[in-house]
């Protein structure tokens, strides 16, 4: 081989080495990006259960206090 030819081998090399490396970053930054949104929506997911959460009980606790009203004045009545 003459040496344009080693050179130009050597160059087309390294153009697919860097073209290699070039989807391997965007493989990983994809993936990464994935990652990122899917912690995003379980914050999301949880925090949203969270105040799901938060609201029942505070029904719950009213339907308690109403109960409790009313057992009260059932028992004044019955006084």
């Amino acid at each position: 081989m003459t040496k344009i030819q080693k050179t130009v081998k050597r160059q087309r090399e390294r153009k697919r080495e860097r073209g290699l490396r070039q989807d391997i970053r965007q493989r990983d930054n994809k993936r990464r990006q994935c990652k990122k949104t899917e912690r995003k929506e379980k914050t999301e997911e949880r925090e949203s259960r969270q105040i799901e959460d938060k609201i029942e009980d505070r029904r719950e606790r009213q339907r308690e206090e109403r109960r409790a009203k009313i057992k009260k004045r059932e028992l004044t009545k019955r006084i």
